[in-house]
């Protein structure tokens, strides 16, 4: 259809709409163009290029270039007017996906279904609804669309929350390494959907939790720092509530199961050797003289899970392990 377009004249319905996917083609892809040529022997070929590169055949092409072809030519063509459109984000960098949906929503006038696990096709800005579907036997569709709302309003991936096996609640972002480290050793974290979420710290007891307790695996994990007991006795309370099961560290912070080795590894001379073990009730930086944040996805991978064995950590990986079924 698109070659028969473009060897119309100018004004003709079928060149206007190729022109129109064309013009589509490069704003979205940011810069490729695409051509549709015929050999002598009445084959039709379609190449791509970037600005005035050589043309490259399709065929030794990923398939993103091509899977956004079709969508724009069913996006702009006069019929149909509903588009049914299965991962859209197969094949597409995410800056593509982006253009593409904003694209979709701003420049066309049809009513789209999309099927994705993409969090680009569930933003708010430019999804009407939200859907989600599971089988067990039986295929299951409810509307998400209040609660996708809420999850992106909050800052957190609506399609992690839908579509994860857990979803753990830390507090804060240098907490997330940990926990993924001491999953990866337990041999959970690539077996299954594993998300972790930071709450922000102090704020945490101001969170609307229902959008996350509805109906997914959920757990939380607070830390033991008593500044901030009465925030954190809020939010267990919240929790509680909405049976969202939560373990408040008995150490001050994540940071106060690092081991002096696992420091070493890290940091070489700058832990004193004199330094054996690590006081539990105390920030860890005063005991260091310096943070360690930056570094904790690095101080983890130096760790073992033999480290945290008889620490209230090490039995909160394995809860999470039984909660996953491992």
């Amino acid at each position: 259809m698109l070659f028969l377009a473009k060897n119309q004249a100018a004004a003709d319905p079928k060149r206007v709409l190729y022109d129109k996917v064309a013009a589509a083609f490069e704003l979205i892809s940011s810069g490729y163009t695409f051509e549709i040529f015929a050999t002598t022997e009445n084959r039709i070929h379609l190449n791509f290029r970037r600005e005035a590169a050589e043309w490259i055949p399709a065929a030794v092409c990923g398939l993103g270039l091509q899977d956004l072809l079709v969508m724009l030519y069913f996006a702009l063509v006069d019929e149909p007017s509903v588009v049914l459109i299965e991962e859209p984000e197969s094949h597409l960098h995410p800056d593509m996906q982006r253009r593409l949906i904003s694209f979709l929503r701003e420049k066309t006038t049809k009513q789209y279904f999309l099927t994705t696990h993409s969090n680009v096709f569930v933003n708010n800005a430019f999804v009407d609804r939200v859907f989600f579907a599971s089988f067990d036997g039986h295929i299951n569709v409810s509307d998400e669309t209040s609660r996708a709302s809420m999850l992106d309003d909050l800052g957190y991936s609506v399609t992690d929350n839908l579509v994860s096996d857990m979803v753990i609640l830390v507090e804060g972002p240098t907490d997330t390494p940990v926990i993924e480290e001491l999953l990866k050793k337990a041999e959970v974290y690539g077996r299954y959907e594993i998300k972790i979420w930071p709450l922000g710290g102090d704020i945490m007891d101001q969170l609307d939790l229902s959008v996350f307790a509805e109906k997914y695996a959920m757990f939380a994990l607070v830390d033991g720092d008593p500044g901030s007991s009465k925030i954190r006795q809020r939010f267990q309370e919240k929790c509680a509530a909405l049976r969202i099961p939560t373990h408040r560290l008995s150490r001050y912070s994540i940071e106060n199961y690092f081991t002096p080795n696992s420091l070493r590894a890290v940091f070489q001379s700058q832990i004193p050797a004199t330094l054996e073990n690590i006081d539990p009730n105390l920030p860890l930086e005063d005991q260091l003289g310096f943070s360690v944040k930056r570094n904790n996805r690095k101080i983890a991978q130096a760790m073992s899970l033999i480290d945290i064995e008889g620490t209230d950590l090490g039995a909160f990986i394995h809860r999470i392990r039984e909660a996953l079924g491992d």
